[in-house]
């Protein structure tokens, strides 16, 4: 028995702080993941901006031409600076990507060719010679200039939403790692407590009470999750559902989860969940929730009946999982 207390007083705290370690270490790989997606939505973002500025170029070219009014000219004038500086952007944001940098190369490419072309006929019709201006926009070589600068930046931009899918990917595999990870470390201390209370009675007991109630806690604020009587009212709610709606816990308690139904979703789709859990099976699905701001997140549902000892239905317990970022992922790659 003594050989066995000192074991535990050694190794519980080399679990703990090994664990703790492993926890922060594992917070720091998902900060880094969650840098390369916000990273690559910038890049989308940019590329977006240059087509834009690219446009304005043109826009301003065929208005000036159409009317000789150097007014029309400020959207030329405007563009040509912010396609510059949104060009110099997208070659530092993608520095590390060869095959983007080459892309960006045959943009390049075509955008100077673009630009000479659009400076060209400007002068033309700066010098009174209107009609050169007009036969070089005929010969639709700008037209092939700006169709290349299109493809090109499509390509760009495709590249980008599947490599935002991968990082997305591999930020979701990390949150879900971390989430079992904290399940797991629950379980290793749980037992460990048991352990303690068979040898130690009431002291150990309360330390590894203490233990068991700060995991808890962290998987309240880190895992979305509720339970309601069997009329849908909520009896339960995490810190983590209250962040994510916007909700404190005292507003969340009592009221149905309609507080948080977004007039998106289907009515059809409340009833099959409704007529599934009350079968007694669990209903597994993707909800669009309305936050207390008005504003809205995704979540995975799976919704499961609640049993006392007795085996008496009493309620049903729902677990979710934030989903916004990959339904922002689908609208992009559907954009």
């Amino acid at each position: 028995m003594k050989i066995l207390k000192l074991l535990l007083l050694i190794s519980v705290p080399i679990i703990i702080v090994g664990n703790v370690y492993l926890i922060l270490e594992y917070k720091k790989i998902g900060q880094e993941k969650l840098n390369w997606v916000e990273h690559t939505h910038e890049v989308i973002h940019e590329a977006n901006i240059y087509i834009s500025a690219m446009k304005d170029i043109e826009t301003g070219q065929r208005g000036y031409l159409l009317t000789l009014k150097d007014d029309y000219l400020e959207p030329y004038i405007l563009g040509l600076s912010k396609a510059k500086n949104s060009f110099d952007q997208l070659k530092q944001l993608t520095s590390d990507n060869l095959s983007q940098q080459k892309r960006l190369d045959f943009i390049k490419e075509s955008m100077n060719l673009k630009l000479d072309e659009l400076a060209t006929t400007i002068k033309y019709a700066k010098d009174k010679k209107i009609d050169k201006s007009f036969d070089l926009v005929k010969n639709d070589i700008g037209k092939k200039y700006m169709d290349d600068i299109r493809k090109y930046v499509k390509q760009f931009t495709k590249a980008e939403i599947k490599l935002l899918e991968k990082r997305q990917n591999e930020y979701n595999d990390y949150r879900k790692n971390i989430t079992l990870l904290i399940i797991s470390e629950i379980m290793v201390l749980i037992l460990i407590a048991i352990i303690f209370f068979f040898i130690y009675k009431n002291n150990i007991q309360k330390k590894a009470h203490a233990e068991i109630k700060e995991y808890v806690r962290l998987v309240d604020k880190n895992i979305i999750t509720s339970s309601t009587d069997l009329k849908g009212n909520i009896t339960y709610a995490s810190e983590a559902f209250a962040q994510i709606s916007g909700y404190s816990k005292v507003e969340l308690i009592g009221q149905s989860h309609s507080i948080v139904r977004h007039p998106d979703m289907p009515k059809s789709i409340y009833e099959d969940m409704w007529n599934t859990i009350k079968s007694g099976k669990t209903w597994s699905g993707e909800i669009k929730n309305r936050k207390k701001s008005g504003d809205y997140y995704w979540v995975k549902a799976s919704i499961s009946p609640k049993y006392n000892n007795d085996n008496e239905h009493i309620g049903f317990t729902a677990i979710r999982q934030d989903i916004s970022d990959k339904k922002m992922i689908e609208k992009i790659s559907i954009t």
